[in-house]
């Protein structure tokens, strides 16, 4: 029978293995989170080792999200030990990424190992990405962002090209917001940051950025 791969089981390993290496400000933070798995593993050969390599997900808060990216320090010490937990003679890591949590009802995640049945990922609602998105702003002391984001409206659609599925957001915004991210270059980079990183999924890590003015009704 195949052996099923728990993310939550994975979860607690990865705890318990930082806090035996006195890493235990990290060791809460994924305590905290929420671990994922791709649904499809790759096929890496390892020598004379055949093994199935999973992307995983570590699914945190916005504070959290930001201290984690700000430090490469710690996202190292993350990574590596995700790496040692997912290690056995026929798994390894292929990639870790963290993501932002978003409101339970935009991440319905189900994963399984090797033969086991699976769900597809269902992407999170245009809504849940702009709440988080806000969040995110909020928790990276981004208050001009996050003002304009809490004043926004976002429309999403999906690409589907030959690669990959993409998902394309429409961010609407006041005219007077629109114009102010026009003039600033800057200001619209974060916005699109945050959305990005709010909208990353396991398999779709990466989405499409617009703006757009919002119109009556």
């Amino acid at each position: 029978m195949p052996v099923v791969f728990d993310g939550d089981e994975l979860c607690t390993g990865v705890v318990e293995l930082l806090r035996a290496r006195k890493e235990r400000a990290l060791a809460e933070v994924v305590a905290r989170s929420r671990v994922l798995l791709s649904p499809v593993p790759e096929r890496w050969s390892m020598g004379a080792r055949e093994v199935e390599a999973y992307r995983v997900s570590v699914v945190v808060g916005a504070a959290d999200h930001v201290a984690l990216h700000g430090s490469a320090e710690k996202q190292e010490a993350l990574r590596e030990a995700f790496a040692a937990a997912i290690r056995t003679d026929k798994t390894e890591m292929a990639d870790l990424f963290v993501v932002l949590a978003l409101p339970p009802s935009g991440l319905p995640f189900s994963y399984a190992y090797r033969d086991a049945p699976k769900r597809e990922e269902e992407a999170p609602s245009a809504a849940a990405v702009l709440w988080g998105a806000t969040r995110l702003l909020e928790a990276r002391g981004d208050e001009v962002g996050a003002a304009v984001m809490g004043r926004a409206a976002v429309e999403q659609a999906v690409a589907v090209g030959s690669a990959r599925t993409m998902r394309r957001y429409l961010v609407r915004l006041p005219a007077r917001d629109l114009a102010a991210v026009e003039g600033n270059t800057a200001l619209g980079d974060r916005l699109a940051s945050a959305m990005r990183d709010a909208a990353a999924t396991a398999s779709e890590p990466v989405s499409a950025v617009v703006f757009g003015l919002m119109l009556e009704g």
